[in-house]
């Protein structure tokens, strides 16, 4: 009987494990953002390959201005 509860929640935990990679995963990207700037402006980085990668949430900060304040705050603490 056990063996059927296992076999049954691994479909479950697969799908949890998905739902919290989708979720995590771009919060991560837009978080990297600082740390990313300091080392460009460190130069560990190439500045046009970080300015490449992070091109969605540069076109976000020049699109919608009530985010820039915030992305550039965040920024800030990296330097």
């Amino acid at each position: 009987m056990s063996e059927t509860r296992e076999s049954n929640s691994r479909p479950a935990l697969v799908a949890v494990a998905l739902l919290l990679l989708l979720f995590f995963v771009p919060i991560l990207y837009v978080l990297s953002v600082g740390p990313a700037s300091w080392l460009a402006n460190h130069q560990y980085v190439d500045l046009e390959t970080t300015r490449v990668f992070y091109w969605p949430i540069i076109k976000a900060h020049d699109t919608f201005p009530p985010l820039q304040p915030v992305l550039q705050g965040y920024v800030s603490l990296f330097e």
